[in-house]
This record gives structure tokens, C-alpha cells and sequence, in this order.
């Protein structure tokens, strides 16, 4: 019975194997690009976050959602990311403009959000709540000069931080901004006029010649947004759950099929 015993691992072994590699493509999770005709999930806070304009040494933002920055009015090109999270007091948000390398570049950068969802364009639309930024190569100031309509946040309702940096998407020094907004102040209205439950959101980014980076990526757009409520390594957890637990009803079924075959057949005891 030795044999037979050496055949039934080598069954199991290889069985599982391969099922992780025809599963593994299907059931894995890609970053999420998520548009205007989509629902951007915002998932709960796991890692807590230090306010200091950086993503390292912590890898405070592995637990966010991630989004892509475009220039407009191409929907083609990767020129910087945001990540995205939340908890009960702060909605956080990691923006690196990874397409600018200089430190004298000046920048405007502007966070617009629609608690009410009323996709209104008007200027001081109630629920609709702005932050416009101005980077220069020495300090941060809020700016009196929007982009977009919108109430400007109160200062208890934001915080920020600035840092010219790497990262892990760009080794090479570039702009990167933390900022946090008041969860409460986001969530205040929302599913008043959606029934989804989502607020509008949108993020510009103007550079020194100029240009303006977005998102969305389309022009005036609104990214439905939603709080999820459930982090994000839930994504990664699921696919993994999934191979095992296919492998092991695999093994199993190999197990049974090869149970049965020693009823009829027998080592060769020499």
C-alpha cells in the first residue's frame, strides 16, 4: 500500500497546483479605474495614516482604493494617482503628480465634492463643497481662485500636507498632497437625492504651463462615489478563499477516484 499511498500525494500535490495556475487569472482582483458610469467604493481605513504629505516608509495607503489622474482633455495617459479611504472622522485622500519633476513648478489643485448629488454647476450650490490649493516651490496656501464653483470647506472640516518626494510609483522626486475631509461633512445628505447612496466627486489638478489633469476623465463628469463600509483586502482574500477552495474539492475528487481503483487493483507486492 506504500504505492498507492506515494501515488495519492502526488495526485494532491499536483492537482492543487494546477488549479492555482488556471485559476488564479480569473479570480484576481485589478486595480480599479472606475468612471463617471460607474460607483467608485471608498473602503474602510486599516492602516492608520500619519499626515505628512508621504506613502512611505508606512505603506499607509496599500489599504485605498486607487484611481489614475488624466490629462484633459485626452482619456489616454497615466499622469498621477489617487488613493482613497475613510473612517469615522476622515476621509482620506494621497494624490501624487507624478508627471511633474520640478520642485519651482507652482500648481493649483482643487477637490470638489457633491454631498447632495445634485450634479448642479452653479456657483455656491448648497451640499456641493470645494478645496482649492495652490503649490508653490515653497509653501501651500488655500486659494481664493477656484477652478470650480462649489462652498468652500470650513477649516475644521479639512487638514492637509504637501511633501516632494519618490514613490513607489515614481522613484524620481515629484509632487505628492495628503488630504483628509471631514467624513461627517461628506455624508451629511447622502442618499437624500440618490438612492445608490453615492455623493458626487471630482479632482482637478492645473500645472505650471497651464495643462489640466482630471478625474473623471471626462469633462463635466461627476464620479458616483460610495462608502463601502468593507476594506479593501477583502478583494485580495476572496479570490485566495476561491482557488482553495476549488483545489480542495479537486483533491477530494481525486482522493475518492483513487480510493475506489485499490478495491480493483492492487500494488505489485514485489
Amino acid at each position: 500500500m506504500i504505492c498507492k499511498r506515494h501515488d495519492r500525494i502526488q495526485v494532491w500535490f499536483f492537482t492543487f497546483v494546477a488549479t492555482l495556475v488556471i485559476a488564479y487569472p480569473f479570480l484576481s482582483v485589478p486595480t480599479c479605474h472606475a468612471q463617471h458610469n460607474t460607483v467608485l467604493s471608498i473602503p474602510t481605513l486599516q492602516t492608520p495614516v500619519t499626515l505628512d504629505g508621504r506613502w512611505e516608509p508606512q505603506g499607509e495607503y496599500r489599504d485605498a482604493r486607487e484611481v489614475d489622474l488624466y490629462l484633459y482633455p485626452s482619456i489616454s495617459g497615466e499622469f498621477g494617482h489617487l488613493e482613497l479611504k475613510y473612517d469615522t472622522e476622515w476621509t482620506y485622500i494621497y494624490l501624487e503628480f507624478i508627471a511633474d519633476t520640478k520642485e519651482e513648478n507652482t500648481q493649483t489643485w482643487n477637490f470638489l465634492f457633491d454631498t447632495m448629488n445634485q450634479v448642479y454647476e452653479r456657483p455656491n450650490t448648497p451640499g456641493v463643497y470645494t478645496l482649492n490649493l495652490k503649490v508653490t516651490p515653497t509653501n501651500v496656501t488655500v486659494s481664493t481662485d477656484p477652478l470650480e464653483p462649489g462652498i468652500p470647506f470650513s477649516p475644521e472640516d479639512y487638514r492637509f500636507k504637501y511633501f516632494f518626494g519618490p514613490s513607489p510609483n515614481r522613484p524620481e522626486d515629484h509632487s505628492n498632497l495628503e488630504v483628509q475631509f471631514s467624513t461627517k461633512k461628506l455624508t451629511d445628505y447622502i442618499g437624500i437625492n440618490s438612492p445608490d447612496k453615492t455623493i458626487g466627486f471630482r479632482c482637478y489638478l492645473m500645472d505650471y504651463q497651464l495643462q489640466l489633469y482630471r478625474y473623471p476623465s471626462l469633462a463635466s463628469t461627476w464620479q458616483k462615489t460610495s462608502y463601502s463600509g468593507i476594506p479593501i483586502p477583502e478583494i485580495s482574500i476572496t479570490p485566495a478563499a476561491a482557488i482553495f477552495a476549488i483545489a480542495l474539492v479537486m483533491i477530494l475528487v481525486m482522493n475518492r477516484r483513487s480510493f475506489l481503483a485499490q478495491r480493483v487493483t492492487r500494488c505489485d507486492p514485489t
